[in-house]
């Protein structure tokens, strides 16, 4: 009897492996972003401005400058770092930094659910050590492209999560499926090519019902995300969140047509590029809640 690598392997054996992948992947990104110098690429130079700009209390924005399809969520998080242990250009790397290596973890156990422990293992490994471009290019913080690949494959996950609860026969409560449209909602505005996850679930739903529980899945997914929204335990924080995007969004439009870009809520500056950014926002997060 022969032994198959790629699909028959323990699961201590898989673990240890991925634990190293992992711990390659931390390494090797840590020392990266240690020896990469300040950020003078273009898009990341932007990002460090904003950051620095966040961290000085003279703004909030939602999104990258000049890329309103890309969220400030790197210039967040390297403004809290360098409030907690001081400005660096490690810490202002440190989420795209945390978000490859998580994305190690999440991708391995992934493909090891649809594929098996080899390809899961082997899976993680390319993900923790990558061809230099892809490697360089995830090591910048240039807008959210590891944050999106974490996200994405976390959406995977909690798309085969749903599907087995649905297959299995039991009331899926409604809660799962207003968190899953939440974790949709939050990518969206993450970085926006995530469509490349979503896609292939819709075709799942289309190709192969049966592995997803039953041809009506998609439907009954539709209608339990609405339930969801429409339930007593959620119906009123969702709908007070509606209307304060409705309420922005059309504040924000009416400030950028009539020349300010800036106003202050509660004492704290609130920054858009424009309006119709915070607009676009504010339809993404509803359909998503």
């Amino acid at each position: 009897m022969t032994h198959d690598f790629m699909t028959v392997m323990s699961r201590r054996t898989f673990y240890i492996g991925l634990l190293l992948a992992v711990i390659a992947s931390a390494i090797l990104r840590a020392v990266y972003a240690l020896h990469l110098g300040p950020p003078v690429r273009g898009d990341e130079a932007v990002n460090a401005i904003m950051a620095g700009r966040i961290l000085r209390g003279e703004d909030a924005p939602l999104f990258l400058y000049g890329v309103n399809y890309l969220s400030s969520l790197e210039g967040w998080a390297a403004a809290g770092w360098w409030r907690l242990f001081g400005e660096s250009d490690f810490g202002f790397r440190i989420l795209p930094l945390a978000a490859n290596v998580l994305a190690v973890l999440a991708g391995g156990v992934l493909v090891r659910r649809l594929f098996g422990p080899g390809v899961g293992l082997v899976s993680a490994w390319i993900l923790a050590v990558p061809p230099y471009p892809y490697f360089h290019l995830t090591s910048i913080a240039i807008g959210g492209y590891p944050e999106g690949l974490l996200l994405g494959l976390l959406l995977w996950r909690r798309f085969l999560d749903l599907s087995e609860m649905e297959r299995g026969g039991s009331p899926v409560p409604a809660r799962a499926y207003a968190g899953f449209a939440l974790l949709v909602g939050l990518a969206w505005w993450v970085y926006p090519m995530v469509l490349g996850f979503l896609a292939p679930m819709g075709l799942v739903w289309l190709r192969h019902p049966e592995g997803i529980g039953s041809p009506r899945f998609p439907y009954r997914f539709l209608i339990r995300t609405w339930e969801a929204v429409r339930s007593p335990g959620y119906a009123t924080a969702l709908r007070i969140l509606q209307a304060v995007n409705v309420i922005n969004a059309v504040f924000l439009v009416w400030v950028a047509a009539t020349g300010g870009a800036r106003f202050t809520a509660a004492g704290i500056p609130v920054r858009l590029d424009d309006g119709a950014s915070l607009l676009a926002y504010a339809v993404i997060l509803n359909c998503a809640i």
